[in-house]
């Protein structure tokens, strides 16, 4: 099992009533984690340079997911396993609400300060996915 990165899932909400063993956990903030991480696992085996950016998360906090504690903040906050801070925003598919960058622009930011550093460990003290980085222009703008 060393080959398997563990990541741990904080600031998970309270749940009401544990499921029975071997049903599922129907948790949205739980399940964004996860669906973020799928993504990024997806991403490191196609990038033979990515393979090792997950090993570098050590932990996901969903506490503000959906903004439950603060709607301006970032509602989902990956960590480094030498906690640096990857703010990542709204859970997949909810960027355009939030007018973050898109969720493929943030998966691509992240692999691209990976690719170019080698590391997400020791550099910056943190990354910020969330907000666009490109301007688009608009047709006003050629008149």
């Amino acid at each position: 099992m060393d080959n398997l990165p563990i990541v741990e899932v904080k600031g998970i909400s309270p749940a009401l009533q544990v499921p029975p063993a071997g049903k599922i956990w129907q948790k949205e903030d739980l399940a964004a984690a996860v669906e973020i991480l799928d993504r990024l696992n997806r991403r490191g085996e196609l990038e033979e340079s990515g393979s090792g950016l997950l090993y570098e998360i050590g932990r996901i906090n969903v506490s503000n997911f959906n903004g439950r504690q603060n709607s301006r903040s970032a509602h989902i906050i990956l960590y480094t396993t030498d906690d640096r801070l990857i703010i990542w925003g709204a859970e997949i598919e909810k960027w355009q609400r939030y007018l973050e960058a898109t969720d493929e622009q943030k998966i691509a930011r992240l692999f691209s300060y990976y690719k170019e550093k080698g590391t997400l460990l020791g550099g910056v003290k943190y990354i910020d996915l969330k907000e666009p980085q490109q301007t688009i222009p608009l047709p006003i703008d050629k008149y």
